[in-house]
């Protein structure tokens, strides 16, 4: 019987040990997701700016908005601190406003920045320029 237990809490160890490795795996590929992120269902509108122009997001390309917002994925925390060109506001139902803004290098959140992973922030920029400019 003690043998039965020895073995069930190798298995798990191993069990473990795998999970483990896969979040790491997937970190390392994926970079860190930004904490407190707008949720599509607690956002009420949003305001776009970018290079100093600035645009209301429609109701229609609202959801894209915060997807695009919730895509972005970092490194960790740095140091710089200049604002990206990109900018959007979200207002929330509880009153709040969240400020993301994204470009290649940087990522910014309510007045912490953040080094892109990858194209997360350029896709933002991106798809972004395509809300201002009434893509559909």
């Amino acid at each position: 019987m003690a043998d039965k237990k020895v073995k069930g809490r190798k298995w798990i160890g191993i069990f473990l040990g795998c999970m483990l490795g896969v979040m790491i795996g997937t970190t390392l590929m994926q970079g860190l997701p930004i904490l407190g992120m707008p949720k599509e269902d607690e956002v009420v509108g949003a305001i776009l700016e970018i290079d100093g122009k600035v645009q209301e997001i429609s109701q229609e390309d609202l959801g894209l908005s915060v997807l695009i917002a919730r895509g972005l994925r970092c490194w960790g925390p740095v140091s710089e601190q200049q604002l990206p060109d990109t900018m959007i506001t979200y207002q929330m139902k509880d009153g709040s406003s969240i400020v993301v803004g994204a470009d290649e290098n940087i990522i910014y959140k309510d007045g912490k920045f953040y080094r892109s992973k990858k194209d997360c922030g350029a896709f933002f920029e991106t798809v972004a320029q395509g809300i201002f400019d009434g893509w559909h």
